[in-house]
């Protein structure tokens, strides 16, 4: 299951970039919009009832999340258009570096010795990364730029992350999911309606493609 999730998740920056002909906000937008489609059948029994039951403090963290989530996923699919797919799926990955300096401040967990050596050779790593694409940048349209996204991506899922492992301990994964994904929908459609983003007579590949990225790597 793991492996399926990982080869899911690595397709992502693929179809993004095949869909390339839309704006990065359409893209986040319609991503989001066919993750809740795919899920509301599934989620109307369960949990749409658990969801009505839930107390502020759990709407407010979800609301929270989805804040983060959404906008990783702008910040995500941005980057892609201005640096290579390899930089850009590398770079977010370092997710789980973010995560383990957060859990360490925010959570007080204790991080071992060889976590600290692994993060420092993995922020080497990341680091030799958007140094090649600054100097070789072929024709890729501003890999410091797209470099950048990409770290920002991975923030903001680190704090999407640390807020997620709060409610999960409480919610069942498709109440959490379905619920996550409904704010992120609202979050990047309203910033995209609001950037006076194109989100309808898209070419029709670029609709096909947003829904493998919500039907695979999202959910």
């Amino acid at each position: 299951l793991l492996a399926i999730g990982l080869l899911s998740f690595s397709l992502s920056p693929i179809f993004v970039k095949y869909a390339t002909d839309a704006p990065p906000l359409s893209v986040a937008a319609w991503r989001s919009v066919f993750a809740v489609l795919f899920l509301l059948p599934f989620a109307l029994k369960k949990a749409v009832p658990e969801i009505r039951n839930l107390d502020r403090i759990e709407f407010g963290l979800i609301a929270l999340a989805g804040l983060f989530l959404g906008s990783h996923f702008i910040a995500w699919i941005q980057s892609l258009y201005f640096t290579s797919v390899a930089s850009a799926a590398t770079l977010v990955s370092v997710s789980p570096i973010l995560l383990a300096g957060l859990s360490y401040y925010l959570l007080k967990e204790k991080v071992g010795r060889i976590t600290v050596i692994a993060i420092g050779m993995a922020v080497a790593g990341t680091t030799l990364i958007g140094f090649g694409d600054a100097v070789s940048s072929g024709d890729m349209a501003n890999p410091v730029l797209g470099n950048s996204l990409a770290l920002t991506a991975a923030l903001l899922f680190s704090f999407y992350l640390l807020i997620g492992r709060i409610l999960r301990r409480r919610l069942s994964w498709l109440t959490y999911v379905f619920a996550l994904y409904t704010v992120v929908m609202f979050v990047v459609v309203s910033i995209a309606v609001l950037n006076g983003v194109q989100l309808f007579g898209l070419p029709k590949h670029i609709y096909l493609l947003c829904g493998l990225m919500a039907l695979g790597p999202q959910i």
